[in-house]
């Protein structure tokens, strides 16, 4: 089985292609620099994995890449811009790659025989309704959600959507600043790793479930090759089993590290967000549920980052 999949040198498409490759895939993956660059973490993975070069916003590459003719089983749509915090001075850049990216490999589907399209949205487009309060990401990617939805429905293209939470997990860039990052638990390891302070919202009791990217990773996998989970929309988290506090996260890293934070402090300003957001998934569990416990998966990658840094 071929698998195509977009955002391909993100974390979280490094750790799918990895477990995919493991698995016995063949897979193709689109990065905007094509090997240059490449993570060192996909250079080692053999003649399976073939990287093209090209730009998921633009209709000239799809439309390049439909002549080859390659026979894909499967668009696995990971490509996207997640960091809301870089992003809100500039909202351009996260309408054209989650908004008009997502169409473009949708349209792809649609003129190439109706390839099955797993499409990574997220938990941050809810609540859903008129006149809600979110963020430019979650706008971005609730119009992207409704795009999947409409292609679906008007041209029966088979459609998954999973609408994740907080993902954290190795084979990510420890940077200095939270700016830069897509999940708020990999900044905070990498700030524990870096000696660097981190701060709070909601006085440290806002609550998430984490799941551990090597998990998503097994959902995906299972969905490529399980019909009956196509033309559905799953909620994708760690689940009530897996809720915590972010004061509660604080603790968990400096055991698997075995290093306290330098500082830890809370936000004056709380931004608008939900204070607790625990995804429901029932719906998933007769063919998938979260394995990995957040003190094995926070070792994980702990071990991960001190090889990094």
């Amino acid at each position: 089985m071929k698998i195509l999949i977009t955002g391909i040198t993100g974390f979280l498409g490094i750790n799918t292609t990895l477990l995919f490759l493991e698995k016995g895939y063949d897979v193709m993956g689109i990065s905007r620099r094509g090997e240059k660059n490449l993570p060192e973490a996909l250079k080692r993975c053999g003649k399976n994995l073939k990287i093209i070069k090209g730009d998921i916003t633009s209709q000239n590459f799809w439309k390049t890449f439909a002549k080859k003719k390659e026979k894909i089983n499967v668009i696995l749509h990971l490509a996207g811009i997640a960091q809301a915090l870089k992003t809100t001075d500039n909202p351009r850049p996260l309408f054209k790659t989650n908004t008009l990216g997502t169409f473009n490999v949708l349209e792809f589907s649609r003129l190439n025989g109706k390839i099955p399209v797993i499409f990574a949205s997220t938990g941050q487009i809810y609540p859903l309704g008129d006149m809600t309060a979110r963020s430019f990401y979650g706008a971005s990617k609730y119009a992207a959600d409704l795009f999947c939805q409409e292609y679906m429905l008007t041209y029966q293209i088979p459609v998954i959507i999973n609408r994740l939470g907080v993902i954290y997990g190795p084979y990510y860039k420890p940077l200095k600043s939270p700016r830069h990052y897509t999940s708020w638990v990999n900044w905070f390891l990498a700030a524990n790793a870096l000696g660097l302070p981190v701060f709070l919202v909601n006085q440290g009791n806002l609550v998430r479930d984490p799941i551990f990217a090597g998990d998503a990773a097994e959902l995906f996998e299972i969905q490529a090759r399980k019909k009956a989970m196509i033309n559905n929309i799953y909620d994708v988290g760690g689940g009530t089993e897996h809720a915590v506090s972010m004061k509660k996260i604080i603790t968990e890293i400096e055991k698997a590290s075995g290093k306290k934070f330098v500082k830890v402090d809370y936000l004056k300003d709380k931004p608008i967000t939900r204070s607790r957001y625990v995804a429901d998934i029932k719906k998933l569990q007769p063919h998938w549920k979260p394995r990995t416990s957040l003190d094995e998966g926070l070792k994980i990658t702990a071990r991960w980052l001190s090889e990094k840094i």
